[in-house]
This record gives structure tokens, sequence and C-alpha cells, in this order.
């Protein structure tokens, strides 16, 4: 390939993205603490714009016109009512959820969240368990699971005793006997495009590029430019 010809390709790759405005992520983090290599899991994909803002002022300003995705890292059992409103606002205009890990345990027993979610860590009765070896399974072919093979390997924490709504779309899963099984679902909420994905405790998994390119696929997906 001459000069020229590399020249000319590194044009048009440029111009190609130029075409394709980023996604406009926000990452909302707070009330529980995590290893930093979390911040890494999207530093691979030019195609994401991504804001950081943990609590208490991640919910303080409208945000529909702001952000194509909100994922959540967060672990809130309470925000103020006006702040849960901004969240429900941004919901109902039909914005993409990506709910990670522990994300799932907040709002313990508040059937607004389970709505949303479709799965519900309970404090009181649910359980836990760190640094589980465990294998997992692709159930479904979806525009979230592009790309993933049929079955890998996973080091991270497993949950169980959930409390789930009705008609999850379950997209993988796993047949370990710390984990209720269902590890990745999309939630039958029918305002917005909403994923939910159980593990995510740890650096093995942040870097892992099979759990990066799932994160990815959720974002990309819940913001509707993939089809359903």
């Amino acid at each position: 390939m001459t000069r020229r010809s590399v020249l000319t390709l590194a044009a048009s790759v440029t111009a190609l993205r130029a075409e394709t405005p980023q996604l406009r992520v926000l990452v909302v983090t707070g009330g529980h603490q995590y290893d930093p290599s979390f911040h890494s899991i999207t530093e691979p994909f030019p195609d994401l714009r991504v804001t950081v803002d943990p609590h208490p002022k991640a919910y303080s300003r409208d945000l529909r016109p702001r952000y194509d995705v909100v994922v959540l890292y967060d672990m809130m059992n309470e925000v103020p009512a006006e702040q849960r409103r901004t969240l429900m606002n941004y919901l109902e205009a039909g914005k993409g959820l990506v709910v990670l890990h522990h994300a799932l345990c907040s709002y313990d027993g508040q059937d607004w969240w389970l709505d949303v979610t479709g799965g519900q860590y309970q404090q009181k009765s649910s359980s836990y368990q760190h640094d589980r070896n465990f294998a997992v399974r692709r159930v479904k072919d979806h525009p979230v699971t592009a790309g993933l093979p049929q079955q890998w390997s996973m080091h991270d924490e497993t949950y169980k005793g959930l409390r789930y709504g009705t008609d999850n779309n379950v997209l993988i899963t796993t047949t370990d006997p710390t984990s209720d099984g269902p590890l990745v679902w999309v939630s039958p909420y029918q305002k917005s495009r909403v994923v939910c994905i159980q593990p995510g405790h740890n650096r093995e998994s942040h870097l892992d590029p099979k759990y990066r390119r799932l994160v990815h696929n959720a974002i990309v997906w819940s913001a509707t430019r993939t089809p359903a």
C-alpha cells in the first residue's frame, strides 16, 4: 500500500467517525466501594463519550438533553424525591439504562425499582459469594450478546435469592449453585431499553475483553442504535 493510499484510508476512517456521533454516556457511582479498574471498561470504545458523576449530584439536573445512556454502578437505598423524578423522567423519555452489579442492590424492597430492572437484591434474604469461578452460557442470540462465545468462565461475585419480576428476557445464565441462574437480562420495562448485568465486581471482569464487549453491546443497544 502506498503512502497516499494509507493517508486516504486514514482520512476515510476519520470522516466515518465524524459522521457517527459518539453516544453520550453517564456513569453513576456512589454508595459502594469498587476497584478503580471499573473505569477502564469503556476505554477501548471510541464511539462512547463517558462522563462519571457520583451521588449526591448525579441526578441534580435534567439528564434527558445531556445523555443517551445512563450506566448505573451505584448502590443507593434512597435519593431525594426530586432526584428520583429526574431519573424517572429520563427513563420515561425512552432513554437507555444499563444496570451493573451492585446497582441491583439499590432501593431495597421498593417496587418501582423492581419494575425498572426486573430483578432486585434483597438485603434481608439475598446472598452473595465473592471470588467465584463459574461457567456462563449464552442462551439467546441478541444484540447484547453479539460477538460473545457460547460458553466461557468468569471469576466474579455471584448473587442468589434475588426478587424477580415477570417476563425478563434472560440472555446469559450460569448453573453455579451460589447464583439464581440469570446473569444478564433485558427488563420488560416498556418505556425504555433496560439491560441488567449481574457480574462486574472485580478487576478480573473489568479487564476481561468479553465483559467489556458485553457492557459495550448493552450500552449501544439500550441507546436504540441496533435493532430490537
